[in-house]
């Protein structure tokens, strides 16, 4: 099994190269992943000679992930360097947790991304740090910019961090899964004040499908453990309500994209195709029992069309003419299809 140190070096012998990392077996590397061993963690200065190889390459792209290394804030400045590339973006999740980061490890990596919202990362984790208010109103800064972040971890947020969070995350309309850390410091543990103003912004802002909790303190009063228990309950009811608007939108959007003229043309095109249940039935056949008189009239469009214009190739082409076959039958579809009632359902018209 290849050391952290030995697969860190062959990746960024590669990288520098130019090129694609690739393990012993030859297969592509998806993912450099870096979490720190008992006897072997990654330095700044390896993290300054990883950015530099990464905002050079034009190759690699996938993960990154440095969980443990004890870095510090200047790895969180050469790592900001990567999302500065106007053009392929490598990095497409970054995992920096429990490193030994301050705030301004939040403020390098969020002003990055506030500053190229256009790149395509997906996913930022800080878990197991305290990124203090600067660094925590950076980061959702940028995740409220770059509509292509969908998962955050924030790490641990103080009870005033959580109505920050609660505030700036009122406009966001892209996240879809945010992590929070309760604090240590039992002088700003979450407030009820807290819990409420993040349970509204749930209720009335985001379109958060998922909230996860992270407490590790051991809760012994029996009205905290109630008030937690229904702050979990009160998140999960609001994101179970996000999760099924978001699908109903989704659905509705691909019975809209399934009307479209060209989508319909795809679907008849795969039908017609599709050998196993037509394997005994003719095209014409096919077709005939389907759409009937209104298919004669639209092939007989298309031998019309063809004597007239023999010059136009993609009236004799399969795909031209069953296109061609599909577009009439769309503009000519039956009467019934196109009146719209005038008189109400019932009404009285005077008329057997």
């Amino acid at each position: 099994m290849v050391s952290l140190i030995g697969r860190f070096e062959r990746d960024l012998l590669f990288l520098e190269q130019g090129q694609q990392p690739n393990e012993v077996s030859g297969h592509p590397v998806t993912s450099l992943k870096y979490e720190a061993e008992e006897h072997e963690k990654l330095t700044d200065d390896d993290i300054a000679r990883l950015a530099s190889a990464i905002r050079d390459n034009d190759k690699f792209q996938g993960q990154l992930e440095l969980q443990g290394n004890g870095l510090s804030d200047l790895s969180a400045l050469h790592l900001s360097k990567i999302f500065n590339k106007g053009s392929y973006y490598n990095i497409t999740k970054l995992d920096l947790s429990q490193n030994n980061f301050s705030g301004k490890a939040g403020e390098y990596i969020g002003q990055a991304l506030c500053e190229n919202p256009d790149y395509t990362i997906f996913k930022v984790s800080f878990a197991k740090i305290n990124l203090e208010e600067a660094g925590l109103v950076r980061l959702i800064e940028a995740a409220n910019l770059n509509k292509h972040i969908l998962k955050l971890n924030v790490g641990v947020i103080t009870d005033r961090g959580l109505q920050m969070l609660s505030d700036l995350l009122k406009e966001n309309d892209s996240l879809e899964e945010v992590v929070i850390e309760e604090t240590s410091d039992h002088q700003k543990y979450w407030t009820d004040a807290g819990r409420a103003s993040f349970t509204y912004m749930l209720k009335t802002c985001t379109v958060l499908k998922k909230v996860k909790i992270v407490q590790e303190r051991e809760v012994e009063d029996e009205a905290e453990k109630e008030k937690h228990s229904l702050f979990k309950q009160e998140i999960e009811f609001y994101t179970n309500m996000k999760s099924a608007e978001q699908k109903k939108k989704k659905e509705y959007q691909k019975i809209l994209t399934n009307c479209e003229p060209q989508a319909i043309f795809e679907s008849v095109i795969k039908h017609a195709e599709d050998k196993d249940k037509n394997v005994k039935m003719p095209v014409r056949k096919f077709f005939n029992n389907t759409f009937g008189k209104l298919l004669n009239d639209a092939i007989f469009a298309l031998q019309k069309e063809q004597s007239q214009q023999t010059e136009m190739s993609d009236l004799f082409t399969h795909e031209g003419m069953v296109k061609s076959v599909a577009f009439h039958m769309l503009d000519n579809l039956p009467d019934v299809e196109n009146i719209v009632q005038d008189d109400p359902i019932g009404s009285d018209s005077g008329e057997e």
